[in-house]
């Protein structure tokens, strides 16, 4: 193809998956046309590490139903200026900033964190409750054993003190389970 409708490939990690490296050719098919891309070895920012990015000279698309991105570099202090002025000449066309961006990542990131913290809680509440249940379904057999123990002559204080030490070692033991 011609150097006009050749375009400019920045690959983040898609570049592994396809094995390509800087200088190779791409070539995409639509609606019957080939359109190629030779893939760039630098980025610009930190967002060509999570999106790969594709330019085109629009020539390209002629006759090809598209969806236009931009991207526009802009001073912090004359965000707000550009912003008025795409609204003012294109109504409907939605802008992000990149620290809207990051914003919307994090509250992202934040609320599977909230998940996750939700979901380690229900698990340490079942595992009470599953404890609570074997204590009272062993409540019979310490009764049994406490019954025996009393025929063979214990006193009540030797069995305080022995489930007490059965208790207290199952507690140790969990509790270093689950600090492992």
């Amino acid at each position: 193809s011609d150097a006009a409708s050749e375009g400019e490939i920045r690959l983040s990690t898609a570049a592994s998956l396809l094995n390509v490296k800087p200088g190779s050719v791409l070539l995409f098919s639509a609606k019957g046309r080939t359109l190629s891309g030779r893939v760039s070895g630098h980025t610009l920012d930190y967002l060509d590490g999570l999106v790969s990015a594709l330019t085109f000279p629009c020539s390209a698309f002629d006759g090809l139903d598209v969806f236009y991105h931009a991207a526009v570099r802009v001073s912090p202090s004359r965000e707000g200026a550009v912003r008025r002025a795409l609204a003012a000449r294109y109504p409907t066309l939605p802008t992000i900033s990149g620290r809207e961006f990051t914003n919307m990542v994090r509250k992202v990131v934040d609320s599977a964190a909230v998940t996750v913290q939700l979901v380690s809680w229900v698990v340490m509440a079942i595992g009470v409750a599953l404890q609570i249940l074997l204590v009272a379904a062993g409540k019979s057999l310490r009764l049994a054993e406490a019954a025996i123990a009393k025929a063979l002559g214990a006193r009540p204080g030797l069995l305080t003190r022995a489930f007490l030490c059965e208790f207290g070692l199952t507690g140790l033991g969990a509790g270093v389970a689950g600090s492992l």
